[in-house]
């Protein structure tokens, strides 16, 4: 418990040497504990999150979100973060299979539903993105309505052309 909680602090000073290190030795003493294996893969999504990169190790990610899940079907993070490393790895549908839960456990989450529209317009379903994304659009969070308005613009450029305008 005690290193889950020094990597939680490290974690919310990004600082992610010092976060993997403890949670190595959490590790260390038992393998199996869940809590431990959510921290994990918490702290390679917020790595990438923050740094713009892709989630290092994205396949031992799922696997710790998996096995986080099988201890606890309902928690609502679990499968948000499970989505998004699919949808990452190339796994559209399954990424959408993950967040339905997400979404259906705590339904008044924004993010999760931003994250189902980018799920939608990385599988070309342009009316449901469109959908949730004019809804999410006038969100009194900034971080929701913000994304959700640019999606929107580049949606008629991503459904000709099939990528997005390039930011300056």
């Amino acid at each position: 418990i005690a290193h889950r909680a020094l990597a939680w602090v490290h974690l919310q000073k990004h600082e992610y040497d010092e976060t993997f290190e403890e949670l190595a030795n959490a590790e260390d003493l038992d393998r199996t504990d869940p809590w431990t294996r959510y921290y994990l893969a918490l702290a390679k999504y917020d790595q990438a999150a923050t740094t713009g990169n892709p989630v290092q190790g994205l396949p031992n990610m799922m696997q710790d979100l998996r096995m986080v899940l099988d201890w606890n079907p309902d928690f609502a993070e679990a499968y948000n973060m499970l989505a998004m490393a699919q949808l990452q790895g190339g796994g559209m549908h399954a990424a959408a299979d993950s967040m339905r839960p997400a979404i259906q456990l705590n339904p008044r989450s924004q993010t999760y539903l931003l994250n189902m529209a980018r799920i939608y317009l990385e599988g070309k379903k342009w009316d449901e993105a469109a959908a949730l994304l004019n809804r999410l659009k006038d969100s009194r969070d900034s971080e929701i309505a913000g994304p959700a308005e640019q999606y929107l613009k580049d949606l008629p450029m991503l459904k000709k052309y099939g990528v997005a305008p390039q930011k300056q």
